[in-house]
């Protein structure tokens, strides 16, 4: 019981959100803001704000949902805790520790966890004097299902993270005034966030963090922010910002490329998926080395929100000249989904193919073939005997409330 509970745990990945995550976090489907430009941003925060009473995903006039294929699948879940107290918008295994970190959102100012005693309460409105005295973060012991209420100051809703060498965990982004901020969590039983709002350039929401060959970070992306930054050493702001093109031209009226996917090739370069497009992007030169075919059939990212994974790493080669690496990206919606679930509640079908590319081939093609069924907002997980399990997600609609 308790090694299979263990490996269930270690499966988990950041989601973030959403994530992702993909952490990175892998994307979750809902952000508030006052953020956007477009016209449909504004639309889609009003809805945000004020979620429908159904709230059921592409549900509305889909009828009954047919049954998906039959598994023959030897595993089982087992139920470990009936609830973590928060809402687990992002979750990562502390692996120092041996605890996951679950946390949402602060906007809403409630959970089912009190901050502890001694812990103070966040005042949020300084004129009024309101203050939050509700746990948004929890530490959970994967061996006896303690959970420990932590505090926050700035909204980590929608936010990305990821781990330092030495098992720190460092939030970076969110809504309103958590967009610039950077947040660590040291690894140790009494440890807490330490909070720094102005640690970075842009104002990041919906953005990916991916991890540098140093072991430091890189943050790509988010709402209006078309460029990419890197991540100062603790307690240090960030005040560079490096322009995207790829983001830029990818920005559709959907956007469809928030949350991009963002994976640490073997060369040391990282691979960049935004929309249906992505580039391999040199972070000691910051110039694109190669551009990648087009993935038709679709939009990958948020909202369209397929899921990726980085195919496992063979180390066995002898002497090659470059270590190959496999990118996975499946699932996803049409290019017009969210326009058409948002303002014509018209609820398309999401996308069923799932592709494959090598990234340091000679001539990198997109090799596809269909899923059982189709797929948005899923989860792709890694899993120990180098298989992909894919999980989550809906047939119909696109990530964010009510669509």
């Amino acid at each position: 019981m308790r090694s299979s509970r263990r490996l269930l745990w270690e499966l988990s990945v950041i989601v973030l959100l959403a994530v992702y995550s993909q952490p990175s976090f892998s994307e979750e489907e809902n952000c508030p803001a006052n953020a956007g430009s477009s016209d449909t941003v504004k639309r889609r925060e009003a809805a945000e704000l004020n979620p429908p009473g159904q709230g059921n995903l592409g549900a509305a006039g889909a009828g009954a949902i047919p049954e998906g294929p039959v598994m023959n699948w030897p595993g089982k879940w087992e139920l470990f805790l009936k609830s973590s107290g928060v809402s687990a918008m992002h979750a990562i295994l502390m692996p120092k520790i041996n605890q996951v970190q679950f946390y949402d959102a602060t906007i809403w100012r409630i959970s089912q966890v009190k901050l502890p005693p001694g812990v103070p309460c966040h005042v949020y409105d300084k004129v009024t004097n309101a203050t939050d005295c509700w746990a948004h973060s929890v530490l959970v012991d994967i061996e006896t299902g303690n959970i420990r209420g932590l505090a926050l100051s700035t909204d980590t809703w929608c936010s990305s993270g990821g781990l330092t060498i030495n098992g720190t965990l460092v939030s970076t982004g969110g809504y309103q005034a958590g967009g610039n901020a950077a947040r660590y969590l040291a690894p140790c039983d009494n440890c807490g966030w330490v909070e720094y709002p102005t640690a970075l350039a842009a104002r990041r929401w919906y953005s990916t963090q991916a991890t540098l060959p140093d072991g430091s970070f890189i943050v790509v992306g988010g709402r209006d922010a078309l460029n990419y930054e890197y991540i100062s050493k603790e307690g240090f702001d960030n005040k560079k910002l490096y322009d995207s093109p790829l983001l830029r031209e990818t920005d559709d009226p959907s956007e469809n490329n928030l949350y991009p996917f963002v994976w640490l090739n073997t060369d040391g370069n990282l691979f960049i998926f935004a929309n249906n497009r992505s580039i391999l992007l040199s972070p000691k030169t910051n110039r694109v080395i190669r551009e990648f075919p087009q993935l038709p059939g679709g939009a990958r990212n948020y909202p369209g929100s397929a899921s990726s994974a980085l195919l496992p790493i063979r180390l066995d080669l002898q002497n090659p000249p470059v270590i190959p690496a496999d990118v996975l990206i499946c699932g996803g919606a049409k290019q017009d989904s969210f326009y058409r679930a948002e303002t014509k509640k018209v609820y398309e079908p999401a996308l069923k193919d799932c592709n494959r590319i090598s990234l340091n081939s000679n001539n990198p093609v997109w090799i596809t073939e269909a899923m059982p069924m189709p797929r948005v907002m899923s989860d792709a997980v890694l899993l120990p005997n180098g298989e992909v399990i894919i999980i989550n997600g809906v047939r119909r609609g696109t990530s964010g409330w009510g669509n």
